[in-house]
């Protein structure tokens, strides 16, 4: 989802890293503002990521994008989107994992964001982080493909952000994951269940 553009203005930093930036957005309105941001980045030539927009929901356009690109295309990919039920609130992002998963190659990453449910578990299991991707996680990753999956990164919200942020509905602790999942193999950022959270410096529009 292209929402209010934060993670997706992210990835558009990453000049000469990242070659194509394929973003699915199921909201008319939303789309067309992408497209919008998409034709003022697409005009730049200093090596800013080529924005590639795809409209509808994401288990009909990974069908089409399979078509046209065919499998094994992505070096990585980033979830992160609100679920459309409640029903489906803490496995949303695991079946686009599931069905991202031919589209990855080998060696690539996926992360996801999944605030509603992340926040949730975690005051269900005492702010035990760790817990929370161990029991609810993990066995998920493992069915849709990923045997060797790390320990997220675990990072501190500054005291800045964490003013900046005021009272949010569904996440208020202080400390965010940062999933890697790794497609066939494990990889250096295989923290240890132990490892203390980084802090996290503010940053402008974050």
């Amino acid at each position: 989802g292209w929402g209010l553009a934060l993670s997706g203005s992210r990835v558009q930093e990453h000049k000469h890293t990242v070659t194509e930036h394929h973003v699915i957005e199921a909201n008319a309105t939303v789309f067309q503002q992408l497209k919008e941001f998409a034709a003022k980045e697409n005009a730049k030539s200093d090596g800013t990521p080529k924005v590639i927009p795809h409209f509808g929901l994401w288990r009909d356009v990974l069908k089409d994008i399979e078509k046209k690109y065919g499998k094994a295309f992505f070096d990585s990919a980033l979830y992160d989107t609100y679920p459309q039920d409640r029903a489906m609130q803490h496995t949303h992002q695991f079946d686009f994992i599931k069905a991202f998963e031919p589209l990855l190659k080998p060696g690539g990453v996926i992360t996801y964001c999944n605030l509603t449910s992340t926040g949730e578990l975690a005051t269900k299991e005492g702010g035990n982080f760790d817990t929370v991707f161990d029991k609810y996680h993990r066995p998920l990753l493992k069915a849709a493909g990923f045997d060797h999956v790390a320990y997220p990164i675990k990072f501190k919200l500054s005291p800045e952000t964490i003013k900046a942020r005021g009272e949010c509905e569904y996440y208020m602790h202080d400390v965010c994951l940062v999933p890697l999942v790794y497609k066939g193999k494990e990889h250096k950022y295989s923290l240890k269940r132990s490892e203390q959270p980084a802090q996290k410096k503010a940053k402008t529009g974050a």
